[in-house]
Parts: C-alpha cells; sequence; structure tokens
C-alpha cells in the first residue's frame, strides 16, 4: 500500500539547515545486522508554506532515504500553546481518515521516561493484519502528538520543567522497509 504526501513544488521550501546540518547530509551507516555491509543514508527536509491539509503553525516534511530508496517520510505540524484545540482537530481528521484506510492498529503512549508521565498519544496504523505482517520489513503509519513544556532554572541552579506549555507537536510517520537493506532490527 502506498502512502503519498501531495505538496506542489510552489508549496514547499527546502530547509536546507535540516538537510545538512540537523539531519546530516549523506552518510555511510554501518547496522550490525548486516554482517559488515552499510547503507547510505540521505535525508531531504522541507517546509510547507502553504498547504490545504497541515494546519499547524509551522509544516515540515522530512524524507530519508537508505540507498537512495525512500523509507521513511515525516510530516511535523507545531502549534502554539493556545491551540490545543486545533491540534486536537487537526489530530481527530487524520486518526479517522486512517482508521478507514488500514485494517488493523494499536494505540501508543508518548511519554517522558525520566519523569515517567505521559505527554501525548497516538496511533500505529498497519496496511496488514497482525497475522500477514513481515516483522522484519516492517511498514506501517504512525500518528501521535507531544506536549512541550517551558524549562527554567530554579533556585538552585537546576534546570526544570515548569507546568507551562511551550508548544505542541503532532507527527505523521510512515515506514516502509521493503526494497532497503535495512530491517525491524534498527534503522
Amino acid at each position: 500500500m502506498a502512502i503519498t504526501t501531495i505538496a506542489s513544488l510552489g508549496s514547499l521550501k527546502e530547509d536546507n539547515s535540516a538537510s545538512s546540518i540537523a539531519r546530516g547530509m549523506g552518510k555511510w551507516k554501518k547496522y550490525d545486522y548486516l554482517d559488515g555491509d552499510s547503507v547510505f543514508i540521505t535525508n531531504k527536509s522541507y517546509e510547507y508554506i502553504l498547504h490545504n491539509c497541515f494546519n499547524g503553525n509551522q509544516n515540515f516534511l522530512h524524507l530519508s532515504f537508505a540507498d537512495d530508496k525512500l523509507y521513511s517520510i515525516t510530516n511535523t505540524l507545531f502549534f502554539s500553546n493556545d491551540q490545543f484545540g486545533k491540534l486536537n482537530e487537526n489530530y481527530n481528521h487524520f486518526v479517522s481518515v486512517f482508521k478507514r484506510k488500514f485494517p488493523s492498529w494499536d494505540e501508543i503512549l508518548v511519554s517522558d521516561k525520566i519523569k515517567k508521565e505521559q505527554r501525548g498519544m497516538g496511533f500505529r496504523f498497519y496496511p496488514l493484519p497482525l497475522n500477514q505482517r513481515d516483522n522484519v520489513k516492517i511498514e506501517y503509519l504512525e500518528i501521535w502528538f507531544n506536549i512541550e513544556y517551558d524549562w527554567q532554572f530554579d533556585s538552585q541552579n537546576n534546570y526544570v520543567r515548569t507546568g507551562n506549555v511551550s508548544f505542541y507537536q503532532m507527527n505523521i510517520d510512515y515506514i516502509n522497509l521493503k526494497g532497503t537493506k535495512l530491517t525491524n532490527k534498527g534503522f
């Protein structure tokens, strides 16, 4: 099953800093499970200038390639701290669309592992039921949102998280390892 991100060239602006610095330019990566073989990973990042489908304050598209084969598409939407309603509307819209398109899904929780607090939630959708999935060359679509909080220094000069929301983030990630050397052991 192919998942398509629709955007015209006029609605995308390449984010050179994310493509080269934050995500790394093309580089060879060795994975133990490839028995000494390596994969050439490249990334391209774009900012959506105008897009009817994604309604965050800032919307980004990130593409990852393994040996020139697209295996990961990530759409990241950012919402300001007063736009939880807008985030929730976007999230619920996409979840309802994906539930109609995918036969199988699992709920996921986004949590702060240090403080052991839930900070968001989401779903992982699969194009096939559990008994028909390839558990090595995985394929799934994941949607989740996360609440990011402000941080500040306390009286002992420790950097601590406040209870104030800084912004909300929503991600839609599509992963398909078919046609690549990559497997569920790492990618």
